[in-house]
């Protein structure tokens, strides 16, 4: 038997199921991808051959099903044989994604600052990961009061804040939330000077309740260590305020 009239079928099939596949993501239906990305691996793997894209595609599917553990499986086997720069940042991107959804900071970090390193990545994505990064590091911080996660955390916020105000980004949710993770590492590090000045800058910018309770809260505090005492109270009055 020829060979070519061997595999013709099967690549015809793979080619059909790529389609189909690609009009369903565009719909967001990402159950009907699973079941056609099924078919492909199955296919392929009855060829004892194998497609690099295909581990991408349904890591991706199975990330936006929101099962992570299968989707990480799946996106690994893509990293270990993937060679192409934009699919290589895609996969990043993605375990990123996915690790930041189970709260493994470790990982999360890992593939967030590789998916910062492409020159794929559009620098106002970058600002969000660099502002994630810094939270993740305070948070890793808390757990363990290592100094390093404060220092690196402050890092990466400022280099958030960075790109941000250089992108003209300054009235979006996540600059906000940047300036908020500043002023608590600042207050963490003692410098509450400069902490004061972040958090007085969230108040201004923002009527978000949560945000304004953890900046009232951390100015009444620091206040407090600081012996003023009028202005502690006078954060006070904004608190129950805020509260009623």
């Amino acid at each position: 038997m020829n060979f070519f009239s061997h595999h013709l079928p099967i690549q015809s099939k793979i080619n059909i199921y790529y389609d189909k596949i690609m009009k369903h993501k565009e719909k967001k239906a990402y159950k009907k991808c699973m079941k056609l990305e099924n078919k492909v691996i199955h296919l392929l793997s009855n060829q004892h051959t194998f497609d690099h894209q295909i581990y991408k595609i349904h890591g991706i599917t199975l990330f936006h099903l929101k099962q992570y553990q299968k989707a990480i499986t799946f996106l690994t086997k893509a990293l270990n044989i993937e060679d192409d720069e934009n699919s290589l940042y895609e996969v990043h991107y993605y375990l990123y994604l996915t690790y930041y959804e189970i709260s493994d900071y470790d990982k999360l970090i890992e593939f967030g600052l590789k998916a910062c390193e492409s020159p794929f990545i559009e620098l106002l994505e970058k600002a969000k990961i660099f502002s994630k990064i810094g939270r993740f590091y305070y948070l890793m911080n808390l757990s363990s009061n290592k100094m390093v996660y404060l220092i690196r955390g402050l890092y990466y916020n400022m280099e958030s804040l960075k790109i941000f105000e250089k992108l003209n980004h300054t009235n979006i949710k996540e600059y906000i939330y940047t300036l908020f993770d500043c002023a608590d590492i600042n207050h963490a590090l003692e410098d509450d000077d400069i902490a004061i000045h972040y958090y007085e800058k969230v108040e201004e910018m923002t009527d978000d309740d949560a945000l304004l309770f953890g900046v009232y809260s951390s100015l009444i505090q620091i206040y407090k260590e600081k012996g003023y005492l009028d202005t502690q109270f006078f954060y006070k009055r904004k608190l129950l305020k805020l509260m009623t």
